[in-house]
C-alpha cells in the first residue's frame, strides 16, 4: 500500500481498507471523535470478508494470476493523500451499493457470492441519511444466517478441501 503524503502510525494506515466508512471520514478529518459501534465492526468485517474473496484463491493461497491492482479493491489500497480518503469513501459506497467487487470474486469463493449479497443489501438498507451505519436488528441477523445456510460447499481440488468441507459440514449441522 502506498503510504506516501500520509501521517499517522503505519497500523492505521495499513488498516484503512478495512476501515467503516465513519471512521475514514474521521480519519480524513483528523478526528477521534466517532463512537465506534457495533455497526462500524460488521462493516469492517463486510469489508475483510470482500478482501480474502477478491485476492486468494483458496485458503492460504494468494491469487497468483492478477494482482489487486487488476481488482476493483485497487483503490482500497492506492491512497496516498487525504483526499484519497474522502475518494475512497464515495468509491466503497458506490461498490456497496452496485455489488461490483462481487465480480472480482476468484472461483473458489463463487459460492459465497449469494451469502455477501444479503450482507450488502442489509448494510446499505442500514445507512442513514449522514453516511453512517444504523445497528442492525434481529430480523437482520436472521436473513444474515439464513443466507449463510444456503451457502453451497467449497470446489473440489483446492488444497485443504477435505478438511475445509469436514469443519463446514460439522458447523452447518451444529447451526441447524
Amino acid at each position: 500500500m502506498e503510504k506516501r503524503g500520509m501521517s499517522g502510525d503505519d497500523r492505521t494506515v495499513d488498516m484503512i481498507p478495512f476501515m467503516a466508512l465513519a471512521h475514514l471520514r474521521g480519519y480524513f478529518n483528523n478526528t477521534n471523535r466517532v463512537t465506534h459501534t457495533q455497526a462500524h465492526d460488521v462493516e469492517s468485517l463486510i469489508y475483510a470478508l470482500v478482501w480474502v474473496c477478491v485476492l486468494y484463491q483458496a485458503p492460504g493461497e494468494i491469487c497468483t494470476d492478477r494482482t489487486i491492482y487488476e481488482t476493483n479493491l485497487k483503490s482500497w489500497v492506492s491512497i496516498e493523500t487525504p483526499q484519497d480518503v474522502v475518494d475512497l469513501c464515495y468509491i466503497k459506497l458506490g461498490q456497496l451499493q452496485s455489488k461490483s467487487v462481487l465480480g472480482d470474486f476468484t472461483p473458489y469463493f463463487q459460492p459465497l457470492r449469494p451469502f455477501v449479497e444479503v450482507i450488502y443489501d442489509l448494510f446499505c438498507s442500514s445507512i442513514n441519511p449522514t453516511g453512517d451505519c444504523e445497528p442492525l436488528g434481529h430480523a437482520d441477523i436472521e436473513r444474515i444466517l439464513e443466507a449463510f445456510l444456503t451457502v453451497e460447499e467449497v470446489p473440489c481440488g483446492a488444497k485443504n478441501a477435505k478438511q475445509i468441507l469436514e469443519v463446514w459440514s460439522a458447523c452447518r449441522t451444529d447451526l441447524l
